[in-house]
């Protein structure tokens, strides 16, 4: 493989890096070839998931080792020179007097000890740290860094800040994701994103428990959804064609709410279909053409009893007593359950609606159901 080929190899697999998850260390291994080094180093804080930083070592280097080499480049010299000029590669021996870099830490902690010599660093501009950087480096044997290497590298500075933007925006999207399921997962109803073929493109964890029940809605292995009921599939169907294509189901609101029948003897599900605009849903996907609200009223109203007894300064005793009348259970039964009498669970109940700041029961309930409280997460 000549020079060029291998020239445009690397340009291929320097923007394909940020969707690979060795992309990088493909990279480093390419640019150690072209440029007969025998180690590469990029570090860019804040393009990891995982890590602070991203910062690859090819060879491959243990993890173990990675605070000693985050260390050794806060301490380096060579990097605060470049970081005040322009992204132009330059070799060690341009950035720091000969005599002076021998001396310090990194030299002869780090490079003396391995071998390496000769440096060639390249300053990554265009992302917000200061401290972003491509490093290639070799030992004494192999010889210092020439000038055609460097007109060779120039051109290649500019795709790798493209593809170290492009990686940016990808870990930024992931994050906000990340973020959007898990607030949606703290909703009880269940929530589903579809895209224009009816395929789920994502389900909160309510909507995944609702299909795992396999008693009223499932995903085939095409990823539709579907109700188990027949003549339910139909009303679903065209509730959501309605809502992917308003104008194509004339006579139909786009917006519905279908009851969905159960295997069992359970209340049927409560699904509201809606159209949903896609640039508001980017984070979780970038199809979306409708969204299912899923209502359960066989479900438990969930809020924790300890932002409860944060919240309005409950007792355990008075928390469980709220938490049994927002589920519908008397005071009655209530009383039968936790075997206390009756007069007993007045007095509390009086305690509760005064430190409520209600005075009916109906009032306490109209208060819990409405509040926020239960998409913290649950203890």
């Amino acid at each position: 493989m000549d020079r060029f080929e291998r020239l445009s190899e690397l340009i291929e697999s320097i923007y394909s890096a940020p969707f690979e998850k060795f992309g990088w260390s493909l990279v480093l291994r390419q640019l150690c070839t072209l440029f007969e080094s025998d180690m590469g180093h990029l570090h860019v804080p804040g393009l990891s998931n995982s890590k602070n930083a991203l910062s690859i070592l090819e060879p491959f280097v243990p993890d173990v080792l990675e605070p000693y080499f985050s260390y050794y480049c806060s301490v380096d010299p060579r990097f605060g020179i470049t970081r005040k000029r322009d992204n132009r590669p330059r070799t060690r021996k341009d950035l720091v007097d000969d005599a002076y870099f021998r001396k310090t830490e990194i030299y002869n902690d780090f490079l003396r000890p391995l071998s390496l010599e000769q440096s060639l660093v390249v300053p990554l501009e265009g992302v917000v740290e200061d401290s972003n950087f491509l490093s290639l480096l070799r030992s004494e044997r192999r010889g210092p860094y020439t000038t055609h290497d460097i007109d060779t590298l120039a051109p290649l500075v500019r795709h790798i800040q493209k593809a170290v933007v492009l990686q940016r925006k990808l870990i930024y999207h992931d994050r906000n994701a990340l973020e959007s399921s898990m607030v949606l997962d703290r909703i009880d109803h269940g929530i589903a994103f579809v895209d224009a073929s009816r395929r789920v493109v994502h389900m909160n964890r309510a909507a995944q428990a609702v299909v795992e029940s396999g008693d009223s809605l499932g995903i085939d292995r095409h990823g539709f959804l579907y109700a188990a009921d027949e003549s339910d599939e139909n009303k679903l169907a065209t509730a959501i064609d309605s809502a992917i294509h308003p104008a194509a189901v004339p006579g139909l609101e786009t917006s519905s709410i279908i009851p969905i029948r159960r295997e069992n003897d359970k209340r049927p599900l409560e699904v509201m279909v809606s159209p949903a605009l896609p640039e508001r849903y980017l984070d979780i996907g970038r199809n979306i053409r409708a969204v299912l609200v899923i209502a359960d009223p066989e479900a438990r109203i969930a809020i924790p009893g300890s932002y409860l007894k944060e919240r309005y300064g409950l007792t355990v005793t008075e928390c469980n007593i709220a938490l049994a009348l927002a589920n519908g259970i008397t005071l009655n039964d209530y009383c039968e359950q936790a075997n206390v009498s009756l007069s007993t669970a007045r007095t509390q109940l009086k305690r509760l609606l005064h430190k409520c700041g209600v005075k009916r029961q109906p009032d306490l309930i109209r208060l819990l159901l409405r509040s926020p409280l239960g998409l913290l997460p649950k203890s």
